[in-house]
């Protein structure tokens, strides 16, 4: 059995975890997930919590529980390892499900109340009189640097 130590686990105290757009095997926000999973593991996730909304999402969406995934970074397996054990022990899914789940993730409307306030009010601070930021993923990618946006002039 590995041991976590020698898998890349990122300081987030320091670094930021993967984009929520970033691909691993078909899956968006698994990266992340993993990112963040293992720097809480090791005690390196700073203010990051590991099984927060979006982690959730794409619990939901694979059927995998939470503790599960968490005990299989916990032997020490590698990215190529984590999807092969979501995609043989996840709800089964078509292409054109993940697709689509991929796309709802990154385009569609918040869920729910807090969250559409949330992206609002962090929009506004970031760019008051520019607010094209309209989902969870692009306000993300913006705070932690991924892409620039024009801010307060």
């Amino acid at each position: 059995m590995k041991s976590l130590s020698i898998i890349d686990v990122r300081d987030l105290r320091k670094v930021f975890p993967r984009s929520p757009n970033d691909l691993l095997g078909r899956y968006v926000v698994l990266a992340r997930t993993i990112d963040k999973c293992r720097a809480d593991l090791a005690g390196l996730s700073g203010s990051y919590q590991w099984n927060c909304r979006l982690s959730k999402m794409f619990f939901e969406f694979t059927g995998i529980a939470p503790s599960a995934f968490r005990t299989q970074l916990k032997k020490g397996l590698t990215d190529n390892e984590m999807l092969e054990w979501v995609e043989n022990t996840g709800a089964p899914r078509t292409e054109d499900e993940i697709l689509a789940w991929a796309y709802d993730c990154r385009w569609s409307a918040a869920a729910t109340l807090e969250l559409k306030a949330h992206i609002e009010r962090d929009a506004r601070e970031i760019s008051p009189n520019n607010l094209y930021i309209q989902s969870l993923f692009a306000l993300i990618d913006i705070e932690e640097g991924r892409f620039a946006h024009e801010g307060r002039k």
